[in-house]
């Protein structure tokens, strides 16, 4: 996996709309309108996990509604998120921990200062994008539960 993308549709959502379409109802907007609410809650979910030391991560996590109003994407822009989201496991050649070549230590500007060490094996996995998924799950079937309710009751005669 080189970048981390959800994007969903929801199935038998076509067959619906294409019904309702067919009584002169518009229900497209329903369906963006619950694309957009499920978009932006997981995308708040995804932000909230990410690293956030200077929030460049958590702004990359982008929301984008297809232009046909059927389907999304959830996105992280930032080339790094797949690191930060799978760890890195050891950087060096054939599985080595990278080591100083011509001095002593490895040293690098930390966000407490200077950082000394004498081998760096890699970073730990922390993961945000899959969480802020799974933790959006409810929201966006309780979203599409809604709008198919909707458009059942408006194919049934019932209330707008």
């Amino acid at each position: 996996m080189s970048s981390l993308q959800v994007d969903y549709k929801f199935e038998g959502l076509d067959a619906l709309i294409a019904d309702t379409k067919k009584a002169g109802i518009n229900s497209p907007a329903l369906v963006k309108a619950a694309l957009v609410n499920s978009s932006s809650e997981m995308q708040s979910q995804m932000r909230q996990r990410a690293a956030h030391r200077t929030g460049t991560l958590q702004r990359s996590v982008l929301a984008e509604i297809d232009p046909d109003g059927m389907s999304a994407t959830v996105s992280v822009a930032e080339k790094y998120g797949i690191f930060i989201e799978q760890g890195t496991g050891i950087f060096g050649p054939l599985g080595t921990p990278i080591v100083p070549k011509r001095a002593r230590v490895l040293a690098w500007k930390g966000s407490g200062g200077m950082v000394f060490a004498r081998s760096v094996k890699g970073i730990k996995a922390k993961p945000f994008f899959v969480p802020g998924y799974e933790a959006s799950i409810s929201y966006i079937d309780n979203q599409f539960t809604i709008v198919s309710d909707k458009l059942m009751a408006i194919l049934a005669g019932g209330a707008q």
